[in-house]
């Protein structure tokens, strides 16, 4: 799309505007919460700058963005273990992004995606937090690197694009079982929307691609090549080039002969009666 085309060169040609290593400050952001928290049990700076819809339309207006960097602890040394991989793990989406795109386009998704969150979860009545945005900078790197590998747990290898297709899947199931908190329980479907801004050609892409799959007159290639394949594999012949598997039936105008000089009967086609490497 043009207008797509349009916006990655004002990307580029105002690259001085973005926030180079943006994922560095965000975590560093969560890290010193963390550790403020830690020796605060109160947890008055967390309240102080984390999503609060009333204290918002009051005009503490700040955390509509602070937010982003209040971390998600569960309790105990495990609790943090998991807590500085999810900082790792999207730090190095992160950096990813930002050698992809740039590091304006990265600062836009990002701010854009944390402003929309909060728009929508004063609309809506709900508690916003950073798993939104790091859910939509995680299918944005899926996206674009969808079959690169990651060790599940440690242990198991999987592409990128299955993880993104679980997360997607559990917000959507939130938001199923949580229908008895409507509207509140739609922002995550809300905070989608930025991804969907930013990968709006790719998504109608893959819708056009989807119809033209179910269309009756429309050949898989793929498919087709596989299943001739798989008849020619099946088909009964007479002689079979040990080369090139070709046979008479496949190919009833190519000759075919017995090689004299090879131990044994041995067919070749007459591409390859005089190239072939003798059997002794």
């Amino acid at each position: 799309m043009k207008i797509y085309r349009m916006f990655d060169r004002f990307c580029a040609r105002n690259e001085r505007y973005g926030i180079k290593n943006l994922m560095i400050y965000i975590v560093a952001g969560n890290v010193i919460v963390f550790l403020l928290s830690m020796i605060d049990p109160r947890g008055i700076i967390p309240a102080f700058l984390s999503f609060d819809r009333y204290k918002v339309l009051q005009g503490q207006v700040w955390r509509l963005l602070t937010y982003v960097i209040v971390p998600r602890v569960g309790r105990g040394a495990f609790g943090a273990f998991l807590f500085a991989i999810m900082l790792y793990f999207y730090y190095t989406i992160g950096k990813v992004l930002e050698s992809r795109w740039g590091s304006l386009k990265l600062t836009i998704f990002y701010f854009l995606g944390t402003l929309i969150t909060s728009v929508f979860a004063i609309l809506l009545r709900a508690a916003a937090d950073a798993s939104y945005i790091n859910l939509t900078l995680f299918l944005a790197f899926a996206t674009l690197y969808p079959d690169m590998r990651v060790m599940f747990f440690f242990v198991i290898p999987i592409r990128i694009k299955y993880l993104a297709y679980f997360a997607l899947g559990l917000e959507l199931l939130s938001v199923v079982v949580n229908f008895r908190l409507f509207p509140a329980n739609m922002l995550p479907l809300a905070a989608l929307l930025n991804y969907a801004l930013f990968f709006l050609p790719f998504i109608t892409s893959l819708l056009r691609s989807a119809r033209y799959r179910r269309s009756d007159n429309v050949i898989n290639f793929k498919q087709a090549k596989r299943q001739a394949e798989k008849q020619y594999r099946q088909a009964q012949y007479r002689h079979k080039c040990e080369v090139c598997g070709k046979t008479d039936t496949a190919y009833p105008d190519l000759e075919f002969r017995y090689c004299s000089k090879c131990s044994g009967y041995h067919c070749y086609c007459q591409d390859h009666i005089s190239t072939h490497v003798h059997v002794v």
